[in-house]
């Protein structure tokens, strides 16, 4: 069997499309599946000259959650106490969501069929959703009898869909349609299946036609102003930010390109032309 995770790379290697490869289950991921995840993002956070990533399952399903039947999923680490190793595994697996928020290329989920339990939190670690006509996205912790607040989803949810609806989803373990996702504000749009990945590369090369900078700093500073106390320090932010951007050279070169008349060449993206 092979790692789980599948990396393309098109448009010239400016966009990266991760996939989770285990159709045969769902695309149900094993423990060791989570870190063969994580050494991808950070792989592809290293690498400049990609600037969107496209997340998507292959065959029927985006990703079904933790595969339960893998013996790794119960056991954990050997020579330990049961809580111990069980709280290790629980960090190792998990720890794929603070990699998605911290890579600097934004993370476009194209969501095929199921994103259930861990596959529907990986969905909301992804900066935009899209969902297929047939998707179906749920929070299943609680029918396996698990707490609800698992893969920070009690931090995601919230900040997507507000307190009370997110209540609903988590202690429900509702099983969420294409349209009921798009209406709470969950997806951002909902395209036929066979649409999907056209539609999720579309969104990935308007954002990789961008300053380089300019979005990775969009996806920071958005990410840390959900969580701002207040406007002013919300502002700060902004405005710090702003100033690097502008002595970065990119704001220079988009102001020459617009009086030529001409597309711009932003600083990572010269090699290209």
């Amino acid at each position: 069997m092979g790692s789980g995770v599948q990396i393309d790379h098109v448009d010239r290697g400016s966009i990266a499309i991760v996939r989770f490869d285990l159709p045969e289950r769902r695309n149900a991921l094993r423990v060791d599946t989570f870190e063969v995840l994580c050494d991808a993002f950070e792989q592809i956070d290293r690498d400049p000259a990609v600037r969107a990533i496209v997340l998507t399952g292959n065959g029927k399903g985006f990703c079904s959650g933790l595969d339960l039947s893998d013996p790794g999923a119960l056991s954990g680490l050997a020579g330990l106490t049961p809580a111990h190793r069980m709280l290790l595994t629980q960090e190792a697996v998990v720890r794929v969501v603070p990699v998605m928020r911290r890579v600097r290329q934004p993370i476009v989920a194209a969501i095929n069929g199921a994103a259930v339990g861990a596959g529907f939190a990986l969905a909301l670690a992804s900066d935009i959703r899209i969902a297929a006509d047939d998707a179906m996205l749920q929070n299943a912790f609680l029918d396996v009898g698990l707490s609800g607040c698992d893969f920070g989803v009690s931090y995601l949810l919230p900040r997507l869909v507000g307190s009370a609806a997110a209540a609903e989803i988590m202690l429900t373990a509702e099983r969420l349609t294409a349209e009921r996702s798009a209406a709470l504000g969950l997806v951002s749009r909902v395209v036929p299946l066979e649409s999907l990945i056209g539609e999720a590369l579309d969104v990935a090369r308007a954002i990789a036609s961008k300053s380089p900078f300019g979005v990775q700093q969009t996806k920071r500073v958005l990410d840390a102003n959900l969580g701002a106390p207040d406007l002013y320090s919300a502002q700060q932010l902004e405005n710090r930010t702003q100033v690097a951007a502008i002595l970065g050279g990119d704001f220079n070169e988009a102001v020459a390109a617009f009086i030529e008349r001409r597309p711009p060449a932003f600083s990572l993206i010269e090699a290209d032309r």
